[in-house]
């Protein structure tokens, strides 16, 4: 009897969800580079009839290999919603090639992409998706939900993050309806999720925390906050002093700041949407940052964990710079920027220019502080990029 009852708690045990505290080094070109960079892109996934793709897919994927190589990135955060709209259901899938390995070309974007799943993967076979690791070199998808934890170049600091499942802890939701998630198929394999995230978060030595998620927490848009994660993934957030809560699921860029953690929606790989239905629905004065206009083919969000950064700004915090691609119009960011109140920050604003699109372009740097990081905001600004053929997609 003995045997079989420790067998039983054994399997109930959350251990094959998570990676031992081993934190990896990262191959990275610079020999004194101290910093981590990385993507963070949602909602990417394409369509399920030829050619496979979207104008803004095609042309955000084109801009991510330009940022890649100018700014560095050493992985990609894929953020769910991986195949529209019923996922894959097999490892075999031609949707791995024409959705993705045939659309993200940039040799700078050869790099690993850590995948979590969204509510459309979860209305295929999300194991394939799972399986399809160990048919690229590129795609990492370990499991549901998993850790990762690197060391920064050169330094004695660490960065963990936290890869969920939301749909398996909050279950799936119907968009064409804007239902809410019906609640998880499992009860069990959610609390087991949420018990595993407990336990790392609370065990985490990192100096950086990040959690990574499809649905949000905090969001003005469509779906707007998600009551199950400020019920019961909102609160380990603060617990533990996470730097930043990464999401999909809107089909935007944001970024809010409640209780000292980052909030950061980066749905923007495949569609836009500039619904603002929920914006009385967070947080006074939370909503840092918004856009989501047809006239913005497309976002993503590049960030930087950085040593010369901690020491700038503040001991422990990471420097998020969200890039977004502009077309056709001047992108007029009066909506969420003025939030950011530029004078509490000024010693941390200037004017920058990068190369962007072939053209040298300003950007406004902005700096919204937070408790245990502050997010740096990229905004790029200008009528450029518009005679690209690369933002053209037929």
């Amino acid at each position: 009897m003995a045997l079989p009852l420790f067998t039983l708690l054994l399997t109930a045990l959350p251990v094959v969800h998570c990676f031992p505290t081993v934190f990896q080094d990262l191959e990275q070109n610079g020999k004194n580079q101290t910093s981590i960079r990385f993507l963070a892109l949602g909602d990417w996934g394409g369509v399920p009839y030829p050619p496979y793709i979207t104008p803004v897919e095609k042309a955000t994927a084109w801009e991510m290999g330009k940022i890649a190589e100018q700014m560095g990135a050493d992985f990609v955060l894929a953020l769910g919603d991986n195949f529209y709209y019923s996922g894959v259901n097999s490892a075999d899938s031609p949707r791995f090639q024409d959705t993705f390995e045939r659309v993200y070309t940039a040799d700078s974007l050869n790099i690993p992409w850590y995948i979590l799943a969204g509510n459309h993967d979860h209305a295929g076979n999300v194991k394939a998706q799972i399986d399809y690791s160990r048919k690229s070199d590129r795609w990492r998808f370990p499991h549901y939900y998993y850790e990762l934890n690197f060391r920064i170049p050169n330094t004695k600091l660490t960065l963990s993050i936290m890869m969920l499942d939301t749909v398996m802890l909050c279950g799936n939701s119907d968009d064409y309806d804007d239902e809410k998630p019906r609640g998880p198929l499992s009860t069990i394999e959610a609390n087991r999720q949420l018990t595993w995230l407990q336990q790392r978060m609370a065990q985490s030595k990192a100096d950086f925390l990040l959690v990574a998620g499809h649905y949000p927490v905090w969001s003005v848009s469509e779906h707007g906050p998600t009551e199950c994660l400020l019920k019961r993934l909102r609160p380990l957030l603060v617990k533990y002093k996470a730097t930043a809560y990464f999401c999909g699921h809107d089909h935007n860029l944001q970024y809010l700041k409640e209780s000292g953690v980052g909030y950061v929606v980066s749905g923007a790989g495949n569609f836009l949407d500039p619904d603002t239905r929920h914006w009385h629905h967070v947080p006074k004065d939370a909503l840092k940052f918004f856009t989501g206009q047809a006239s913005t083919l497309g976002g993503f969000v590049h960030g930087e964990v950085s040593v010369s950064h901690i020491k700038r700004i503040v001991h422990s915090s990471v420097l998020l710079n969200c890039l977004i691609c502009i077309l056709f119009v001047v992108l007029i960011l009066v909506d969420g920027l003025w939030m950011c109140h530029m004078a509490a920050y000024s010693q941390y604003s200037l004017w920058s220019i990068v190369h962007y699109m072939g053209n040298r372009v300003p950007f406004q740097t902005y700096i919204c502080r937070s408790l245990r990081g502050s997010i740096k905001l990229y905004c790029i600004e200008g009528n450029q990029g518009q005679d690209d053929p690369h933002l053209h997609p037929g």
